[in-house]
């Protein structure tokens, strides 16, 4: 055993070895060829810096993944954000908008069925509007299940990209492993005295060598090509969505931002309301102003034909002279001093 100690360390100094702890006589043998092994130790050696490299390639192979993992997720975020909804709860909203499609078709019936109750409507007024709304309502309803399926497929691609990340992180772990394995099968080959055994361990570190250099083959092409794939489909049905979202509330449905907007819709704000009532009330005020003048003027008008036939009777009128008028007082003043004369006379 001193022998074989003495031999290892010069082995180890010759060629460099990280653990001494002697393995058991099993692993090691007790006789051999020492230039054959010699020889596996050398061959395992450039076998093992292969290995290492391949290691190495696979732990930085993360990179691009997780770039492009990064961007489409941060697509996604825009994406909800802008819309204002919670990321993967898509059955709530698809049954709120199913309720808000049966709401917006009562609706449209009634208002169908008041119309066809008038005097004016057409025969067969109501059943006419009632199958063309039917018709809408299918369509619409074939539309929004396409809707509901590209939502589902973004959240369901959206956990598939965690997933195949995730996967991503066992196959670089699982080629760590392997180098670390090989590693120590090489540090068993410098106390190994038996050639046989000195070669077995060879293709244990040559058959480690080529799993990894699968590992790293798979991460680079196959894999990476797959998950480059997959957030193509996403950013596409992203875009799908977007102009579905368009259509749906084209049609008065409320989607983006549906919480804050309902509420909204439901409850008006205050200043708001105060708002609509100064407006409504400056209307009433001007309407009842253009009524003011539009009587004013109404009045004046009707009132022109009467002042020109009050001016042109005026010239068939004689009155009384604004002299004589004045004139008069003087007159029955002068009479009453003839009578006053004439009565003192017969006195006299």
């Amino acid at each position: 055993m001193k022998r074989v100690a003495l031999l290892a360390l010069q082995l180890c100094l010759t060629y460099g070895c990280a653990v001494l702890a002697q393995p058991s006589q099993a692993v090691i043998g007790e006789r051999g060829n020492w230039v054959k092994q010699r020889g596996w130790l050398k061959e395992a050696q450039i076998v093992q810096e292969q290995i290492q490299k391949d290691s190495l390639a696979i732990k930085k192979s993360r990179t691009p993944f997780f770039t492009e993992f990064e961007r489409v997720d941060k697509k996604i975020n825009e994406f909800y954000g802008a819309k204002g909804l919670a990321r993967g709860k898509v059955t709530t909203i698809v049954a709120e908008l199913k309720a808000d499609m049966q709401k917006d078709k009562e609706r449209r019936m009634e208002a169908a069925r008041k119309r066809s109750e008038s005097d004016d409507a057409p025969i067969n007024f109501y059943d006419v509007q009632r199958e063309a709304i039917e018709q809408d309502v299918a369509r619409f309803e074939r539309d929004f299940e396409q809707f509901n399926l590209d939502m589902k497929s973004v959240a369901d691609l959206d956990v598939s990209l965690s997933d195949r990340l995730k996967a991503v992180d066992k196959q670089i772990q699982d080629g760590t492993d392997l180098a670390v394995q090989s590693s120590k099968k090489l540090d068993e080959m410098w106390w190994i005295i038996d050639d046989q055994k000195a070669a077995d361990a060879f293709y244990v570190i040559q058959g480690i060598a080529d799993k990894v250099s699968s590992i790293k083959k798979y991460l680079d092409d196959t894999l990476f090509a797959d998950f480059k794939k997959v957030t193509q489909t996403i950013e596409k049905q992203l875009e799908q969505i977007n102009k579905q979202v368009e259509a749906i509330e084209q049609r008065g449905l409320i989607v983006s931002h549906r919480s804050s907007r309902v509420i909204k819709k439901e409850v008006p704000d205050v200043l708001d309301v105060v708002a609509e009532e100064v407006a409504d009330e400056e209307v009433v005020r001007s309407r009842r102003a253009s009524r003011v003048t539009a009587q004013s003027w109404t009045s004046y008008l009707l009132g022109l034909p009467g002042a020109f036939i009050s001016y042109v009777a005026s010239f068939w009128q004689s009155p009384v002279p604004k002299k004589r008028r004045r004139s008069l007082p003087v007159e029955s003043d002068s009479v009453e001093t003839v009578v006053e004369s004439e009565s003192s006379e017969k006195e006299l």
